[in-house]
């Protein structure tokens, strides 16, 4: 036996702030009532992340006919991001005002003040998530004849995230602080940040939480297993088929107070048979059938939350399924030049999922008996590689077609959210 650890650490820092309009103009005159209206704004993003992996594993050395490995698992990042927009220029967002309700949507000085803004935001984001998963696996192989093995594998996985979340809105109107038709007016900003515990409440009454962080937290688990048969009945060909269980955790969005920010875990039955061959030096070919049965797959889909804000979220549809097959070659016709082909159809379909608000075109329809999004049915490549010598090296020249199907960048399988085809 064997062991053997494997491990890493990696972070990065991003930061970029930048004039929204790219440009040096920070206002402009309007001709009609001589209003210079302020143009200036700052955006600013943040991402700050780190993660560390950490695995040990236990190998069989013995070179009989069974091979052995299991291990330990344990995976960790802390993720921040950030994004705000704010306007220096605007003195009006310094105290802004909360609305009464939208059935008195008057802002007039009288109104409760909301937080003070000493940073001008018109927006502000951010969300930060620590998330970690572990996973305890063996996997054994039997060879069963010299032609025949037979691999067998299970894996248990806990995955736990947590985080918050921070969101704050204010509009404003600059064309009022300016307009020299309108003495004494002066533009008043409003706070119509959500309250993200009353996400549930259209009425967007006043309440000190809002803009306050929400905590967010979910774990998950799953049990995956494989099981592959191997024939080989010469040594250029391989004949396979086999059975996986897989498993997706769960997860949620932060950063914008989703009314739905949580989608539970997905699983997948898969099934494949596949064929591979060597034919003489100079061409391979490979085949491949498959047939993947989902449960509870995470669907993304657009909503309109109870403050009449749009918002793309994650949900669990039941039941649907992908299958379809895979073919490649790869041929050298002479010792310099290579050609490859690939092509492969899939076919897919929602058997069992949520209604879903069409946004677009309006009303709830029903996700069941659509396609899976952007999942073409046709895909082709064709690539050449000519080879030439050239002084002490080698100079390649390469060539590549490639033609994707019809797909849909929607949930709904709808003319009006068809991608045709298209070929580069």
């Amino acid at each position: 036996l064997a062991l053997k650890y494997i491990g890493g650490y990696s972070e990065y820092k991003f930061k970029q702030r930048g004039d929204v309009d790219n440009t040096s103009r920070a206002s402009y005159l309007d001709a009609a009532t001589g209003v210079t209206v302020s143009t200036f704004a700052i955006n600013e993003t943040i991402e700050n992340k780190r993660w560390q992996s950490h695995e040990l594993q236990l190998i069989s050395t013995d070179e009989g006919d069974w091979d052995f490995i299991g291990g330990l698992y344990h995976y960790y990042e802390d993720v921040f991001q950030y994004f705000s927009n704010r306007y220096p220029n605007e003195p009006a967002l310094l105290q802004p005002k909360y609305m009464i309700s939208p059935a008195n949507p008057s802002i007039t000085a009288a109104n409760p003040n909301a937080p003070p803004n000493p940073l001008y935001l018109s927006y502000y984001q951010d969300g930060q998530v620590k998330g970690s998963a572990y996973a305890v696996y063996a996997q054994t192989s039997y060879d069963i004849t010299d032609a025949w093995r037979l691999t067998g594998g299970l894996r248990y996985s806990f995955d736990r995230k947590s985080g918050t979340e921070r969101n704050r809105q204010v509009s404003f109107n600059p064309f009022l602080d300016r307009n020299p038709a309108l003495p004494g007016v002066q533009s008043i900003a409003v706070d119509n940040t959500a309250d993200p515990f009353a996400l549930d409440n259209p009425a967007l009454t006043q309440n000190a939480l809002r803009g306050a962080a929400r905590p967010l937290g979910a774990s998950w688990d799953g049990v995956t297993a494989r099981l592959n048969l191997d024939w080989r009945p010469n040594d250029a060909t391989l004949i396979y088929g086999n059975v996986n269980k897989g498993y997706k955790s769960g997860g949620f969005k932060t950063g914008q107070y989703d009314q739905l920010p949580y989608v539970g875990e997905e699983s997948v039955i898969t099934y494949e048979l596949g064929y591979k061959a060597s034919i003489g030096a100079d061409l391979t070919l490979s085949a491949a059938a498959f047939h993947n049965d989902y449960e509870d797959l995470q669907l993304p889909i657009t909503i309109t939350n109870a403050n009449n804000v749009i918002q793309r979220v994650f949900v669990n549809a039941p039941s649907s399924f992908s299958r379809g097959f895979e073919l490649e070659t790869t041929w050298r016709p002479t010792r310099n030049l290579q050609l490859l082909g690939v092509y492969s159809y899939l076919d897919t379909e929602i058997e069992e999922g949520p209604l879903a608000q069409d946004v677009v075109r309006g009303g709830f329809r029903p996700t069941a008996g659509n396609d899976l999004v952007r999942s073409p049915n046709h895909k082709a490549t064709v690539n050449g590689i000519y080879t030439l010598p050239l002084f002490e090296g080698e100079l390649s020249l390469i060539g590549t077609y490639s033609y994707t199907g019809k797909q849909y960048y929607e949930i709904f399988s709808l003319p009006f959210y068809k991608q045709d085809g298209f070929s580069r």
